[in-house]
This record gives C-alpha cells, structure tokens and sequence, in this order.
C-alpha cells in the first residue's frame, strides 16, 4: 500500500492510503500515470498530439522514476512523490509541484518555466545550469541545493530556506522577488521548521535587491589566511602596493573573516584576468618581510628593556647592600635589635627580632638578600601580586601571547586599566615600595610579566 503524506486546505499534515485518495477524489491519472511510467518518449508524443489534455498526477508516487528530457506543459503533480527522479534537461511549463516531495532530484541542464515549488521540499535537489523563469519557491526548502551557474530569472524566494546550498559567482538572481529568507531550519516535534530568518526584524523585508546581495559570491576572490593573527599595519602596507602595482581599481577587500581559533581570512576582488597565484605570491613575499622587521623591532626593544630592568635589579641590591637604615625601614620592624659588624667580602650579619616575624642570622653577601618583610606587608604585597597576576590571566583570553607584540598589547592593556584604577595603583606602589621590584618579580608569573614590571619600576620612582 503506498502511503503519502499531503497537505489539505493550509491543516496539518495527514497520512492517506490509495484507497483513501479513490475515495476523496485524489488519486492520479492512471492512464495518464501509465502512459509516463511506460517511457518519455510515448509522453512527449503524447503531448504534442493532446496538448489541450488536462494531466492530474497529483500525489502520485513517482520515485526514482527517469524522465529526463521530458517536455511537458501542463502538468499537475502537487503534493507528489519524486524523490530520487531524474530530471536531467526537461522542459517543464506551467507544472505544479506545490508541496511536492523533490529530495535528492535532478534537474539538472532543464528549463523551467511558471513551476512552482511553493512549500515543496528540494533538498540536495539539483538546480546547476538550469534556466529557471518565473519559479515559485515561496517557503520552500532548499537546503543543500545545488545551483552552480544556475540563472533565478524572476523567480520568487520569499519564506524558503536556502540552509547550506551551493551557489557560485555565475549563479544568477536578475529581478529575483524576495521578502525575507532563512538560513536554517531545526526539528521541533518531529518535524522541520524554518530559522534565522533575514533581515532578522520580523516586521521588516528586502529592499529590492537586497537578497541578491546577501547571497550572492564575488566574481573572483583571492584568500589571504593567517593563521597566526594579523599584523595590520604591514597588511595596510602590503595591500596599497599592490594596488598601485596592479593599476587597478578593481583590487578591493570583499570581507575579513576571524574565526574561532584566532586566525583570520581576508577575501580579496581581484580583476577576473589577474593570475591569482602569482598576485598571491606577491602578496607574501611584500608582507612577511615587514613583519619580520616589526619582530625584530620588537625583540630589540625587549632587549633594551630586559638590560634596564637587569640593571635596576643591580642598582637596587647595591642600595641595600650599602644602606642598611633603608633595608630596615622597608622590613617595617617593630622591636628591631640590630647587630652590625664588619666583615671580610663586604658579609654583615644581623641578628634580632624584625617586626612579626622572626629572622635570625640573616645575611647579605654580594648581591644577595635574605630575611623576611613584616607580616602585613608580605600579606599586602602578595595580595597586590595576585590581582596583578589575575587581571594578567583575564586580559589573555583578549590579547594572545604567542607573539612579542601580542605580549607588549597585553602587558599595555593591563597597566592602563591599573593606572585608571587609583586606589589599587596606590596600594600597588605602596607594596612596591615596601617589598621592592625584586619581591613582585618573584611573585609574578606571566609571559607579559617583565612589561608590567617595568611600568611598576617607573611608578616606584
């Protein structure tokens, strides 16, 4: 018994049996039925010879079925079973396939004209190369059609979801009529509805034109990928040279795209006689060579600021090494019992009681320190590191980390918001001041860490 499933006066879907169809008057042609199944070639003479003859196939089970080449006009198949039919170069008039079933069809190379496939379901049906005039797709699904080098000449679009179909830059679209569209459909009880419609406000449709341009591809595109980010002066650079090697007005950005991982692809409108390859190639061998350059610049101011910051560490020790008084006003003691005594290799040995915390036979040798701040300072500077630290770790989801200028950008973006900050700066370079550049230096661990710390050097003084 074949079973269909139809639509009735705009109700919802409800399964028939032939019988059922006999009884309400919808079952096809059976001559007619007959006669198309037998072979094309009796159809299309059949045709030519009764072209005034009214052909009802409506929900009619044609699976599978070969009618390639077929020339037809009028035909009524609403509602019907073609899935998996081959329609390879027919020449289809005034045919109705309203609500019809096309998966998976070929139409390939066919010409059709005044069908309709209003609320028919087309998906991976195939439209490439086809003629389509006055077609009415109006909330049909498409998703997945293919339509390469298709020409939609007057055709109606409005409510189909064209979710994942394949267009090119010869797909055609003059004087297409569409309200809106969607771009995707979901199962809701155990049936597809439409979604994401465009433009996305209910109340509002397409300016004439407008759908054309949402979907319609560039004639030629060059695709430029970083897959490490991008650096845009160099890219602005790069781009403007061509521009002027090229001559052409023509070389223009169409879109860039970030995706999810970071990376980026710029797609490039490039005249359709430009040899891509090698406008690629050239592409390349302009930018890296900027963007190696800006490394180094990069590398070599890191350098400079690593040697100043190696030679404040210096400066800083030989400070306490030779001024005792301040090292005790930064430990902050309390009940202070200082034994100095001068030794051989500039050693002095301390011994008492420094604030909360005990120490006892400190020493400082060369440049070497040990002993313990007083408690609450240790507690302030470790507290100011650690939101240090964690406004760092934050800022990375933003900023990467796995370039040089990635890490200045973050470590930038970070003093900036700690400067805005005026309490928590204040307290920063009080820790700083008490606990020394050395102390945060420890507690800080962060690719970007060394560019902060500079700053916090600089607020110290």
């Amino acid at each position: 018994m074949v079973i269909v499933l139809v639509k009735i006066a705009g109700k919802a879907g409800k399964f028939f049996s032939a019988k059922n169809f006999t009884e309400l008057g919808f079952m096809a042609n059976n001559s007619q039925l007959d006669l198309l199944r037998r072979s094309v070639e009796e159809w299309n003479r059949w045709r030519r010879e009764n072209p005034q003859e009214k052909v009802d196939l409506s929900n009619a089970d044609l699976e599978g079925i070969n009618l390639a080449a077929i020339n037809s006009h009028p035909v009524d198949l609403e509602g019907a079973n073609l899935r998996k039919a081959n329609l390879f170069h027919a020449h289809l008039t005034h045919v109705n396939f309203r609500g019809a079933n096309l998966s998976n069809t070929n139409f390939n190379t066919s010409y059709l004209t005044d069908v309709s496939f209003a609320s028919a379901y087309l998906g991976n049906t195939n439209f490439s190369s086809s003629c389509l005039d006055r077609v009415d797709f109006r909330d049909a699904d498409l998703a997945r059609v293919q339509a390469l080098y298709a020409n939609f000449q007057n055709v109606n679009l409005t409510g189909a979801c064209i979710k994942d179909w394949n267009i090119n830059s010869e797909t055609q679209f003059s004087n297409a009529i569409c309200e809106y569209i969607y771009l995707k459909h979901k199962r809701q009880n155990d049936k597809y509805v439409f979604a994401e419609r465009r433009p996305h406000d209910p109340n509002k449709t397409f300016a004439p034109g407008d759908f054309a341009r949402l979907v319609q591809q560039a004639n030629e595109t060059l695709d430029l990928i970083f897959s490490e980010g991008i650096d845009w002066n160099a890219f602005a650079q790069t781009f403007q040279g061509l521009q002027i090697q090229t001559d052409s007005n023509e070389l223009s950005i169409q879109s860039i795209e970030k995706k999810r991982d970071g990376s980026f692809v710029v797609k490039v409108d490039v005249p359709l006689t430009v040899d891509k390859a090698a406008l690629e190639k050239e592409f390349w061998a302009r930018y890296q060579p900027l963007l190696e350059a800006k490394e180094a610049e990069y590398r070599a101011l890191l350098q400079e600021k690593e040697i100043k910051h190696q030679q404040q560490r210096i400066q800083d020790f030989q400070q306490h090494n030779t001024n005792l008084n301040e090292m005790v006003k930064i430990l902050g003691s309390i009940t202070i019992n200082v034994k100095a005594e001068a030794m051989a290799g500039d050693n002095i040995r301390q011994e008492g009681n420094f604030g909360i915390g005990h120490m006892s036979g400190g020493e400082i040798k060369d440049s070497k320190v040990a002993g313990i701040l007083n408690e609450a300072e240790q507690q302030n500077l470790a507290q100011a590191a650690a939101e240090i630290q964690q406004l760092l770790e934050q800022l990375e989801k933003s900023y990467p980390t796995e370039t040089m200028a990635g890490k200045m950008e973050l470590a930038s973006e970070a003093i900036s918001q700690i400067e805005n900050n005026r309490t928590f700066k204040e307290r920063v370079v009080k820790s700083l001041k008490a606990g020394g550049v050395s102390a945060f230096e420890q507690l800080l661990s962060h690719p970007a860490a060394s560019f902060v710390i500079a700053a916090l050097k600089e607020w110290r003084e």
